[in-house]
């Protein structure tokens, strides 16, 4: 829940748009809702201002498809991480604003975009080995909220390769 949907809910039981009881109905899957393999905390946005992030490493697929299944209902942007594509095709199914970073291993489902920050992280990677976190990072930064710029392959050996995006770099307000 976000701060207007806390704010539109209160004014609903306010006006009687909802009844007390229905107010009660609602509310008791506060502050998290159990599905079974997971509490998903149902505050998360109200608190911070971001969605629900899955760790996928470790879960089973349909335990993640139940995870985000429950959230996505609720309307709620979610970012998935260290997943598959089969998680995605089956996801595809049900919250058709699912995306895919295939590199990355990772999934957003977007129903609103995120007001990105008027100042820019810079990612900086030094070979093409790490395209995979930089991918990963890049997502986790941009559901946040973050405008991210990424600088690959910036060199190990070649320092002439950093140098010349150093500028750049250097006008971020994360590194």
């Amino acid at each position: 829940m976000t701060k207007d949907e806390a704010l539109n809910f209160i004014r609903t039981v306010k006006s009687g748009e909802k009844s007390e009881r229905e107010a009660i109905e609602f509310l008791r899957y506060f502050p998290f809702s159990d599905v079974g393999c997971a509490k998903i905390d149902t505050q998360r946005a109200l608190r911070n201002g971001a969605g629900e992030v899955i760790y996928g490493e470790g879960k089973t697929d349909d335990e993640i498809l139940r995870i985000a299944e429950a959230i996505g209902a609720r309307g709620q942007n979610i970012l998935i991480t260290r997943t598959n594509e089969r998680v995605f095709e089956r996801l595809r199914e049900i919250l058709p604003q699912v995306e895919f970073n295939a590199r990355g291993r990772v999934i957003s489902v977007k129903f609103k975009e995120p007001a990105l920050t008027q100042s820019y992280i810079a990612i900086v990677s030094a070979g093409t080995a790490d395209g995979a976190v930089v991918e990963e990072a890049y997502e986790t930064a941009r559901f946040l909220g973050n405008d991210t710029r990424k600088f690959s392959d910036a060199g190990v050996a070649g320092l002439h390769r950093l140098i010349a995006n150093l500028e750049q770099i250097r006008g971020a307000k994360v590194v």
